[in-house]
């Protein structure tokens, strides 16, 4: 019995000694096979105990040895000569050391590690395919609506009202969070813009939710322009449809805009509209709704934010236009017919209203209510100039007045709009950058990947790649990491302002930031691109057929890559 345990831990000892032998490192393997040999003339098992545990720590530390030697060789450059080349391939290997190829890839995933990293990655490559323009497949908008499912918070309905692209759907979440939260009343003119998906805009607030809206906020001519829109659309509307979108010739007004001048119901509003003292189109409440959403729901995509922020609503500068000359022809026949009071009270409402408009809204904010209010104001004040110097009355007042509106356009002109102006701005700059970054991370990651993995893991397979493509190969693996880590520096120095600006907009307390286009931009950089290549990339290249010409160029270098792998039968 004592011999037969002495022959069973011989042959244990013995089969660990020969993994031993195994694991060792290759240049030193004779000193693994000396150990090896050396097992057999031990007779104790205590002592061959001894022996294999002496073996294994000298195995760990000729392997650790090796990892550091290995750590100076390129990859799949085998020991113990670094620059020995394969059979096959003389001369052709890898150069840089795998320690500068560890480095540079662990740069990679360092970048990767920061949010705003990743969500420039997903944002880019979400809008490249159908997920861009179906919002309930977006991660964090089918977040946000299980959470309303469960507590009905009145923010976060109001939030997702705005985001929701069925009219009926919009209307309803908006009711219910105004009846939670009546505050919330300003939602209803904020949702009431014309969707995409409404070609004939027909989903227009109830009469009772604009009686609603006015009894909120009665001071305020936003509700009023509403009410007004309301009764002259369905007159628009049947006058395109009568005339087949054709319209009228150019510089002649429409039919339907002298016909509304007649109608009773909408002079009384507009004359409302243009007596009050207030213009607010809610712009300060839709700004400050991602904040609260964000802060109590943890809400950080800023493609969600974008989306809410571009569907603020734009007032109908049709109305207001057609109301405006109204005016100011009534006021140039009081001027012909001697009645210079008359005259004067209708320019001078005009260009009250105008003020009322540019006091109401922002440079940066809200350019285009301010361009109207120019355009306006700039015509009142020269009729208001013009009769005063007629009538031999001091004009030194108009004379400042229409200064100011010069003024206003001159700054309107200086900064131009980043979505209509055909030069590059900052903001398009950075755009095109971003999408470069996503798409050389794109190309690079995957050859990277496939470079490495084959010199390192599979280095018999690799040596059958003939001559010239195994120095692709190795230049893939030299170069691929170093442009991987460049292209995520890229990706994060040139996304990194417009998030710390996002970011530092969600979690400031004031109610409007002090440049709320900037607020906008910084959420939609990602999406942002000059326009000749915005213009270029949808009328020459999309999605499907750029991922279709990706797919067809790999595959036709995979066959090829097969055929010169196939073996040749030698000729006599």
């Amino acid at each position: 019995m004592p011999d037969e345990n002495k022959f069973t831990l011989q042959r244990l000892t013995a089969s660990i000694a020969r993994i031993i032998v195994r694991l060792w490192p290759e240049e030193t393997q004779a000193w693994g096979r000396a150990f090896a040999a050396e097992l057999h003339e031990i007779e104790t098992p205590l002592a061959s105990l001894r022996w294999l545990i002496g073996g294994l720590m000298l195995l760990t530390r000729e392997r650790f040895r090796h990892f550091l030697k290995s750590l100076a060789r390129p990859i799949g450059v085998p020991a113990p000569n670094a620059s020995a080349a394969f059979s096959n391939n003389s001369g052709s290997a890898p150069r840089l050391p795998r320690l500068f190829t560890a480095l540079v890839l662990t740069v990679s995933i360092a970048f990767l590690c920061f949010p705003e990293v990743r969500a420039s990655l997903a944002s880019v490559i979400n809008s490249h395919n159908r997920k861009r323009w179906n919002l309930q497949q977006w991660n964090s908008f089918r977040k946000l609506h299980k959470e309303a499912q469960t507590n009905r918070d009145p923010q976060l309905l109001a939030f997702l009202s705005l985001l929701s692209q069925e009219p009926d759907e919009r209307m309803r979440l908006a009711d219910e969070a105004i009846k939670k939260d009546p505050s919330l009343t300003w939602i209803d003119y904020a949702g009431s813009y014309w969707h995409y998906a409404d070609a004939e805009r027909s989903h227009f607030l109830s009469d009772d939710r604009i009686a609603r809206l006015q009894e909120f906020d009665p001071q305020n001519t936003v509700p009023l322009l509403l009410a007004a829109e309301a009764i002259s659309h369905p007159i628009k509307q049947a006058y395109w449809a009568r005339t087949n979108g054709r319209g009228t010739a150019l510089g002649e007004a429409p039919e339907w805009q002298r016909e509304i001048t007649k109608n009773t119901a909408w002079l009384a509003t507009m004359e409302r509209a243009f007596a009050t003292i207030k213009f607010d189109n809610y712009a300060a409440h839709q700004f400050n709704l991602p904040r609260v959403v964000s802060n109590r729901f943890r809400l950080s995509d800023p493609d969600v934010a974008s989306l809410f922020l571009f569907s603020h609503r734009l007032i109908d500068y049709e109305d207001i236009n057609i109301y405006s000359d109204l005016l100011l022809e009534r006021g140039d026949q009081a001027a012909r017919h001697g009645d210079t009071a008359l005259a004067a009270a209708n320019f001078d409402k005009v260009e009250r209203f105008a003020e009322c408009m540019r006091q109401g809204s922002s440079l940066s904010g809200d350019r285009f209510t301010s361009g109207l209010a120019s355009f306006q104001g700039t015509k009142a004040s020269k009729k208001l100039k013009s009769l005063f110097e007629a009538t031999g009355q001091p004009a030194q007042v108009q004379l400042a007045q229409l200064a100011t509106w010069q003024d206003l356009e001159a700054q309107l002109r200086a900064r131009p709009h980043p979505w209509f102006e055909r030069h590059w701005t900052q903001s398009e700059r950075a755009g095109l950058l971003i999408n470069l970054a996503v798409l050389l991370i794109s190309f690079f990651f995957p050859i990277a990947l496939l470079a490495l993995l084959s010199l390192g893991f599979a280095a018999s397979f690799t040596r059958r790649i003939p001559g010239r493509l195994y120095r692709l190969v190795c230049l893939a693996a030299d170069g691929t990491p170093v442009l991987l880590a460049c292209s995520f520096a890229l990706l994060f120095f040139t996304y990194h302002p417009y998030a710390r600006a996002y970011k530092s907009y969600l979690t400031s307390t004031g109610q409007v930031p002090a440049n709320p286009e900037d607020i906008v931009i910084a959420a939609g950089v990602t999406h942002m691109l000059p326009w000749s290549a915005q213009t270029t990339l949808n009328e020459n290249l999309d999605a499907y057929h750029f991922w279709f010409a990706l797919t067809a160029l790999l595959s036709v270098l995979g066959l090829f890559l097969l055929y010169r792998m196939l073996p040749r039968r030698r000729t006599a």
